[in-house]
């Protein structure tokens, strides 16, 4: 072979060579191209999609002292809105939730409003008392309309106008509860509350409503909510030989509170409220709930009305627990918020008017509706106690 035939081969190689590489180039450009457009028009139709979605905000006490009665509410509100978006969504809109943890704190809850506040929501749904008092602080003059669950306390100053309350309040609980102990003939009492900011309204609303029945608080048992060492605090009280203990709370403490009561041997009579129906309670400190009385609104779980077996259903599949109050007040106050959002879009009206045009609807825990003071109304149940099970015994509806 001569060395011009030599080199036509070899450049006739590197041609061969070059034109595989280039195509070898091309072919991955376009590979990229297709998978760069893919992801771009995929992200086009979610970013549409999230424009044509329904943001909501929720402060949850998720941590902290309050986590476990903040997770339970967490529960039941992702219930109401994966049940609403299978369903086909709010008025064909799906609905996002975007959840913020208070830390059980008055700054976690600022913090976390102020985060909200720039997330283009519809409205925000809250839990817990420390929250109630924080939001209503931090929201006035806010546009956002407010959803708060889960919290019984009475604020220190004016409400905000758009904040509304699926809770029962502290003083109406209080009304009835003090009527219960008055009833059952008791003339000394003593009041066992934790010593937070909801125990002082606690120790404040019921020794008003005692006072005014002529009803004599004989002795105080303030307990550390983080602490359960509270057994000589029970046998101080029981010193002033009261017929009657009022326990409330929630937690260890609260529950050492009870086995203490019944320990250090008294028989009278226990009063409370929903906190001594909790499956925790009844878990953990089933021997102390002998005899009494407790006022409650509940979560009938024995029910026959085919929604709340539904209901009942779904929560043990997801959640691998019995429902209680506080995932069932998660639940009906975010459906609550939606059918005012729904109905706001409807009509084209403030969602704060919608929810107040709302007369009456069915949910978990009854038919409710929104009074004058943007609290809800509801059916007050009280139930006697005996040996760690409850039977109710008359309804209450309060407005």
């Amino acid at each position: 072979m001569n060395i011009n035939n030599k080199l036509n081969i070899d450049l006739s190689s590197d041609n061969v060579k070059s034109k595989k590489r280039f195509i070898s180039v091309i072919t991955i450009i376009i590979v990229l191209l297709i998978v760069f457009s893919g992801i771009y028009i995929y992200n086009l139709r979610r970013d549409a999609e999230k424009k044509d979605c329904i943001k909501i905000g929720a402060i949850l006490s998720l941590t902290g002292d309050n986590a476990l009665q903040g997770t339970l509410g967490r529960n039941g509100l992702l219930m109401a809105i994966d049940e609403l978006n299978t369903a086909g969504g709010l008025n064909g809109k799906q609905v996002e939730v975007i959840i913020e943890d208070s830390q059980t704190s008055a700054k976690g809850t600022i913090n976390a409003f102020k985060k909200l506040q720039f997330a283009s929501i519809s409205a925000i749904i809250v839990t817990g008392d420390i929250e109630f008092q924080a939001i209503n602080s931090i929201s006035k003059g806010s546009s956002i309309p407010i959803m708060a669950t889960c919290c019984t306390g009475m604020l220190d100053e004016g409400r905000n106008p758009l904040l509304f309350r699926y809770c029962i309040s502290e003083e109406q609980e209080d009304i009835i509860l003090a009527n219960t102990i008055k009833e059952r003939g008791i003339k000394k009492i003593t009041l066992a509350y934790p010593n937070n900011l909801w125990g002082k309204e606690v120790e404040k609303y019921t020794n008003k409503h005692l006072e005014k029945l002529n009803i004599e608080l004989v002795s105080k048992i303030v307990y550390d909510i983080n602490s359960a060492n509270v057994r000589l605090l029970v046998a101080k009280a029981l010193q002033s030989n009261p017929e009657g203990i009022c326990v409330r709370g929630f937690g260890q403490s609260f529950e050492s509170v009870l086995r203490s009561i019944s320990e250090l041997g008294f028989t009278g009579l226990i009063f409370g409220d929903l906190t001594l129906k909790l499956p925790t309670t009844i878990k953990n400190a089933k021997e102390s709930l002998k005899d009494g009385y407790i006022v409650s609104i509940d979560l009938d779980t024995d029910s026959k009305d085919p929604f709340i077996q539904n209901y009942v259903k779904k929560y043990i599949e997801k959640y691998n627990m019995q429902p209680c109050i506080w995932d069932a007040l998660g639940y009906d106050s975010t459906v609550f918020l939606l059918k005012g959002i729904e109905l706001s879009e409807n009509n084209n009206t403030d969602i704060s008017d919608a929810l107040k045009s709302i007369q009456s609807l069915k949910l978990l825990l009854g038919e409710n509706r929104f009074n004058e003071s943007n609290d809800v109304t509801f059916q007050m149940s009280v139930w006697k106690m005996k040996d760690g099970d409850f039977t109710p015994l008359q309804k209450t509806h309060i407005d």
